[in-house]
């Protein structure tokens, strides 16, 4: 047998040229699946892959990609601290682990910790 040395900078060279061939392969539709299955994402943005990797995965070479995500979310809070909000069932049953017990904040909760990060705004009288 005969061993070859190649030099670390040629080895990332091929492996970023492979890593960026598989990242080409990868469309939309492709991260919106994943993210919907896994964590209950139903639609993105945009995604941009930010790193890739070779890895061992069940005694496989196998490749890795990680991508940066966008994807919408909004938060309704009203003046008097009220959540005037209410989930459908799929949508609770989605809630991640993380998520749980949120719905349990109480008002008054919300109101301090506002309080304590935002600046105090003077009353603005909009009667004319």
């Amino acid at each position: 047998m005969i061993n070859v040395s190649i030099d670390t900078h040629t080895v990332e060279k091929v492996k970023r040229e492979l890593i960026n061939q598989l990242k080409s392969k990868i469309n939309q539709t492709h991260v919106e699946k994943v993210c919907r299955e896994q964590y209950g994402i139903k639609s993105i943005e945009g995604y941009e892959c930010i790193d890739g990797d070779i890895v061992i995965d069940n005694n496989q070479i196998a490749f890795k990609l990680d991508f940066e995500v966008r994807f919408p979310v909004s938060i309704l809070i009203d003046n008097v601290g009220n959540n005037s909000t209410t989930l459908s069932e799929e949508d609770d049953n989605g809630l991640s682990e993380f998520d749980n017990g949120l719905e349990e904040i109480e008002p008054q909760e919300i109101d301090e910790t506002i309080d304590e990060e935002l600046p105090d705004i003077p009353d603005i009288d909009l009667k004319d």
